[in-house]
């Protein structure tokens, strides 16, 4: 057996949960001896294509070369991106028996699953984020309601023009035409707020009869998939993990010894843009401060900076020089994450999305340490409010003040929760779930 692994993006280029995923996917696989490879997509001329410059020197990453700059006909998906010959070479060249892909890229989509099916390529699809199916990427309606992911023109095409335009006034008029069905199916093709619901919809539709399975990552994605009417025949869940390779940097004996700091000590570790909610965290903080001047908690934050959100990285900057007892660093290096996670009273994730995981939540538990998040998304599912954690009130900066201050007043309730934090699933319960899937597959007892 044969597993190719597609991907948009994929390391040493990107560096994220997906392509995190993704490896140790690989790994294990390798590690039953099938055989594997990574696809992704390029735009650099001579890029090399030795395991020396990717993570994981057990298998090969191949890439297939794209432009650099798309067309608009490419971008709004009217067209297949160019280069998908090269993707297709690629293919006849592996012969892999299952093409798995886990992103829908300009440069690497549905386009490239239907290309490999009619080579009589088995093919899966596994969602692992929110703009799969929502136009605006987050589940997020209106900007601060939940969204069961429903696609319809009367509440994505609205929602979708709030955050495209800039100008409120503009937004407001072309949302509220948006809501009409005539008006939207009259102007869809021209008008990207009008059209984004039914190209979304084809996407879904396309993924469905291109693929053996689509797999999402946790349940409120699973849902999505249903309500929009994906059969729940074509649709498996397989969860992420905290991985392997991870477990296998952790010092037990640190995660067993008892805090003595004066100080409770908050986490947050991830990317500095507003999906990932750190400004929710400091906004949080400072008012817990101004309610309680002693208050006796302190904030360490590792960041990733993102260069396209540079006035957000600023922003957050000024906000933590400007706060006391708050520890900064960037970029810290994957094999020290589990050091940085056991010096830990709890983990704050303050996403502003509905995350599919996240996979920092399962290093988190399996560090012993307690998660502070939203009442939404994978966290929702993951963290049992006042057990293993804290979920406090989704867009409501005093409910997240409010378990700040709780936490800091009863400082006994860290050993209780971290005593009912159970060894969280691994990236092996993954691997098993998925060999499975594709040796079913390959056996031909699927329906496909």
């Amino acid at each position: 057996m044969k597993i190719a692994l597609g991907v948009g993006y994929y390391y040493p280029d990107s560096i994220g949960g997906t392509e995190k995923y993704i490896h140790d996917l690989a790994i294990y696989l390798i590690s039953q001896n099938i055989e594997v490879c990574i696809i992704a997509p390029t735009s650099k001329k001579n890029y090399s294509y030795q395991n020396k410059d990717v993570k994981g020197k057990e298998y090969q990453v191949y890439r297939f070369e794209v432009p650099k700059e798309f067309t608009k006909e490419e971008i709004t998906d009217k067209v297949i991106c160019r280069g998908w010959q090269n993707f297709e070479k690629l293919l006849i060249k592996l012969k892999p028996n299952i093409f798995h892909l886990h992103t829908l890229s300009t440069t690497l989509n549905y386009h490239h699953l239907k290309i490999a099916k009619e080579k009589e390529i088995k093919t899966i699809f596994t969602a692992h984020i929110p703009g799969v199916i929502c136009p605006k990427g987050d589940f997020i309606q209106y900007s601060s309601k939940v969204c069961n992911g429903k696609l319809q023109n009367s509440v994505c095409g609205y929602c979708y023009a709030q955050q495209r335009h800039q100008n409120k006034f503009v937004a407001q008029i072309t949302g509220t035409l948006a809501k009409s069905t005539f008006i939207s199916n009259l102007v869809q093709n021209k008008i990207p707020q009008f059209s984004i619901v039914s190209q979304k919809k084809k996407i879904l539709h396309e993924l469905e009869e291109n693929t053996n399975y689509i797999i999402a990552v946790c349940q409120w994605l699973y849902d999505a998939f249903l309500i929009n009417n994906v059969p729940k025949s074509h649709l498996k869940i397989c969860r992420q993990g905290v991985s392997t390779t991870y477990l296998e940097n952790i010092n037990q004996k640190t995660i067993q010894n008892i805090k003595t700091n004066k100080k409770i000590k908050i986490g947050f570790i991830g990317r500095l843009e507003p999906i990932k909610g750190l400004h929710v965290l400091l906004d949080a903080y400072e008012e817990a401060k101004l309610e309680n001047p002693n208050l006796k908690i302190e904030l360490d934050i590792v960041g990733v900076k993102q260069d396209y959100y540079l006035d957000y990285y600023n922003e957050l900057q000024r906000k933590i020089q400007a706060l006391p007892n708050i520890t900064y660093q960037e970029n810290l290096p994957a094999e020290k994450v589990s050091s940085f996670m056991t010096k830990l009273d709890y983990l704050c994730i303050p996403s502003t999305w509905l995350e599919t995981g996240p996979i920092v939540a399962y290093e988190a538990f399996v560090n012993k340490i307690p998660i502070i998040g939203a009442n939404i998304g994978g966290l929702a599912e993951l963290v049992e409010d006042n057990k293993t954690g804290f979920l406090y009130q989704f867009d409501d900066i005093d409910s997240l003040k409010k378990t700040l201050i709780k936490i800091e007043n009863q400082p006994q309730l860290i050993a209780d929760l971290k005593e009912n934090i159970k060894p969280p699933r691994t990236t092996k319960e993954v691997g098993k779930e998925m060999l499975y899937l594709y040796q079913k597959i390959i056996k031909n007892d699927d329906k496909k």
